[in-house]
């Protein structure tokens, strides 16, 4: 994938001095609303497609243009790489939606492990009102081997890295912490919680076996029957904003007991991974999350996602929304608004999704 470059004039910051990555991105879609927002057919280069793909080449064609917008490099053709255009994992999710929403079933599996616009063109006609089934995720990306494997005490350190990096450089609702969390405060958080995660047994990395690497880690327990921890880090406050959005509901509106409830919590991928690896390694995660809820009899799976990405692919995968929260209007316990330099777009999105058993 060509890096696009932009030229500001500034670099926006928070009040912490990291770089505001809100304020970028709404740079970069202004950008792109001033750049169009559709693309004219001679953008577009049907010499490839067959006659009878041809709709639904353009049902694509039209959907990629929108969502990657001026980032796209070259005229859209059966040939384009989705990736090489300017796809990233957040957009591949969003143009699987739209073309949801447009009637095609493709899978998210499908979407990512295409090698070009063709294959998805493929892919599109041939499932355009089937019945919709839940999609084998193994083979989203051939060249990655990917199998879960459930927490164990020499994943820590592994795990620790993950959270870390995940969190810590790229969480939605940190950034906006005043001065800021620290590296520190998740693995520590971390610490506090890992001999539960391990003895539960509902938590697991996820290994490349082709490299014998942990590339993701997903760690759940039961929501009635979690870790218990003590938070003195500036963390405290995001949980604080977690439980203000889901604690109404799971008290209230969810089933009693214990194993009724398995929380999805954090869900973080390795560094290295590319945009589409990204996709796949999280994706595989959120398939193996309802695997670890059948197997172990919960009645389904709570989370709140705060991460654009997530909130995509709980979406795609059939979430029921339970609450979609404007983060900046959240008033802390102290009086204050700790996350009130938040754009009014970014939420905090509560969702269920029940389990059947197989």
């Amino acid at each position: 994938m060509t890096p696009q470059v932009i030229i500001l004039e500034h670099v926006p910051l928070l009040v912490n001095g990291k770089v505001d990555r809100q304020a970028l991105l709404k740079i970069y879609e202004t950008a792109n609303n001033n750049q169009g927002g559709s693309a004219s057919a001679l953008d577009f280069d049907y010499s490839q497609v067959p006659e009878e793909l041809k709709l639904t080449a353009r049902d694509l064609f039209e959907t990629v243009s929108i969502v990657i917008g001026r980032s796209r490099r070259a005229t859209l053709s059966a040939h384009s790489n989705f990736y090489e255009l300017g796809g990233n994992s957040l957009n591949s999710i969003f143009t699987v939606t739209l073309l949801r929403e447009k009637g095609y079933k493709i899978g998210i599996s499908d979407f990512i492990a295409a090698k070009n616009l063709g294959e998805i063109i493929e892919k599109m006609a041939s499932s355009h009102g089937a019945v919709q089934l839940e999609e084998e995720t193994l083979n989203a990306c051939p060249h990655l081997k990917m199998e879960a494997v459930l927490l164990q005490e020499e994943h820590h350190q592994p795990v620790s890295d993950i959270i870390v990096s995940s969190f810590h450089n790229k969480g939605d609702l940190e950034q906006w912490l005043k001065p800021g969390a620290l590296p520190t405060d998740y693995s520590d958080l971390l610490d506090e919680m890992w001999s539960v995660l391990v003895e539960r047994e509902l938590s697991f990395v996820v290994y490349d076996r082709n490299t014998e690497r942990i590339i993701g880690t997903a760690l759940n327990y039961d929501a009635r029957a979690g870790p218990v921890v003590e938070i003195k880090s500036d963390l405290v406050t995001v949980f604080e904003l977690i439980e203000f959005c889901e604690g109404p509901i799971r008290d209230n509106y969810l089933p009693k007991g214990v194993n009724q409830i398995l929380r999805s919590g954090m869900m973080g991928t390795a560094e290295h991974l590319n945009p589409r690896e990204n996709v796949a390694c999280i994706h595989f995660m959120e398939n193996e999350v309802l695997n670890v809820a059948r197997n172990k009899n919960f009645a389904g799976i709570f989370t709140t996602n705060t991460s654009p990405l997530t909130q995509q692919l709980a979406t795609v995968n059939q979430y029921k929304t339970l609450l979609n929260y404007q983060v900046n209007e959240f008033v802390s316990s102290d009086g204050s608004r700790p996350f009130r330099d938040a754009p009014d777009e970014q939420r905090a999105i509560v969702q269920w999704k029940e389990v059947s058993s197989k």
